[in-house]
């Protein structure tokens, strides 16, 4: 193979290795005024769930964790009676792939070994809404799929994603610059 093929392939490969990252979908209400939030009130109903199993309940804090830490950064405030209700949601679901590899056994003879992987696919949605006029302040969403083995902190970088697409700081109307 000859160097201008070499160079014309490589790309190709570059691009079949690179994973896409997941779109963030956002919507921001501009007929509101922004400076007017400066507190919220995180609402937590996954957590609030007494049977839920410990791999969820360990993916719902990474959840909140993500809010607050963002939340803080931007300089809102935590009370009861907010401007902010801040709630968010994962809808999703499992699917399995199962892949079969002949495997040889000295005792007997060829035979399908099945091996499965489950992986959970969905839409994490954060929203906030303003308390007194009941209206949708921002939402934003990202589309997750991973596996049981999945790095931990999977759902805290999903809500940093997601939370860059609000550009307001605590009681601020002038939005931030995102670029750098």
């Amino acid at each position: 193979m000859n160097l201008f093929t070499r160079l014309y392939i490589l790309p190709f490969l570059i691009l079949l290795g690179c994973k896409p990252s997941p779109r963030v979908i956002h919507y921001l209400n501009n007929e509101l005024s922004f400076g007017e939030y400066s507190t919220y009130k995180l609402i937590a109903l996954e957590t609030e769930n007494p049977n839920i199993p410990i791999q969820a309940l360990v993916f719902y804090n990474q959840i909140e964790k993500g809010i607050i830490d963002n939340m803080d950064k931007k300089g809102f405030e935590v009370i009861k009676r907010p401007d902010l209700l801040v709630r968010y949601e994962f809808i999703g679901s499992q699917r399995t792939e199962t892949q079969s590899v002949n495997a040889y056994n000295p005792y007997s003879s060829y035979r399908p070994m099945y091996y499965s992987k489950f992986i959970k696919e969905g839409i994490l949605i954060i929203e906030f809404r303003d308390w007194k006029k009941k209206k949708l302040v921002w939402q934003g969403s990202i589309d997750l799929s991973f596996e049981d083995d999945s790095p931990s902190n999977l759902a805290y970088d999903a809500v940093q994603s997601i939370m860059e697409t609000y550009p307001y700081l605590a009681g601020s109307d002038e939005p931030i610059d995102t670029r750098k």
